[in-house]
């Protein structure tokens, strides 16, 4: 508060000096109460028309806003049926990105094709951050899933079993049958 500005009707208005520095007069019963002269609430519109700024013609939005908007429910979201692997083992989306579509878009780029995925490469144990998410086919996608590979060396390079089939022109079932049968890892 800095000073009693006098009473309009049944209140009295005191003038007062938000933390930005702006001065509003606002009635004595909201003293206390009152956060802002109206700037944080400028603020979270500025936030939100950069995290929505992906609106096109007629509120469509671009295909990296539900890319990201799905990365941050496995995240965040704990009745998010993907929750479990990921926001439910530790994995994160950095902070930048978190409150920024477009800082999202700028570190990864656009989409290459409705074929491709967001995905965490090269650490699929690491958090959604810049070095760690590329744009991926299916098949990039099923090389780097933690649950179902089973990773194999040839020739010094660590690669999956249903690579190293597509390498030989085999059927994968058929490489993890030889593998199993061997015990060889």
């Amino acid at each position: 508060m800095i000073a009693l500005v006098g009473s309009r009707g049944c209140s009295v208005y005191w003038q007062c000096r938000c933390d930005c520095g702006n001065i509003k007069e606002l009635p004595g019963s909201c003293l206390g109460h009152t956060q802002s002269c109206g700037c944080l609430s400028r603020e979270q519109k500025l936030v939100r028309s950069r995290i929505h700024g992906e609106a096109g013609r007629q509120g469509v939005r671009s295909p990296e806003y539900w890319v990201w908007l799905r990365m941050i429910a496995r995240c965040e979201n704990e009745n998010n049926p993907k929750y479990p692997d990921y926001g439910g083992r530790g994995i994160h989306i950095c902070a930048e990105w978190r409150h920024d579509v477009a800082a999202f878009i700028r570190d990864v780029g656009r989409r290459p094709s409705t074929k491709h995925s967001i995905d965490r490469f090269p650490n699929n144990d690491g958090n959604y951050e810049p070095g760690n998410v590329r744009w991926a086919t299916a098949n990039e996608q099923a090389a780097n899933r933690r649950s179902t590979n089973r990773l194999i060396t040839v020739d010094g390079e660590v690669i999956c079993v249903a690579e190293m089939a597509r390498r030989l022109a085999m059927q994968p079932k058929t490489l993890y049958a030889y593998f199993n049968a061997k015990g060889a890892s």
